[in-house]
């Protein structure tokens, strides 16, 4: 079977994933009881954020962090 990772989950919970490997990840969930508790972690995690309010952020906060996200040169030494 192919390995599962968390970004597989998370696919999985949104129902953004492949036919073959959801039916890989429902097979696997039958047994592992690891697996089970992952997911149900990034379910929990999922609801909390959906009860978040949305913040709203200033075009002075965008513009700021896109200045000092701009590439910075890098000196390599020998």
């Amino acid at each position: 079977m192919k390995q599962i990772y968390s970004d597989h989950l998370v696919a999985y919970l949104f129902d953004e994933i492949e036919p073959k490997l959801k039916a890989s990840i429902q097979k696997e969930l039958r047994t592992n009881s690891k697996l089970r508790k992952e997911l149900a972690d990034l379910n929990e995690s999922l609801s909390f954020i959906q009860k978040v309010e949305p913040m709203s952020v200033s075009q002075k906060t965008v513009d700021t962090i896109l200045e000092q996200s701009e590439p910075s040169e890098f000196i390599l030494a020998d």
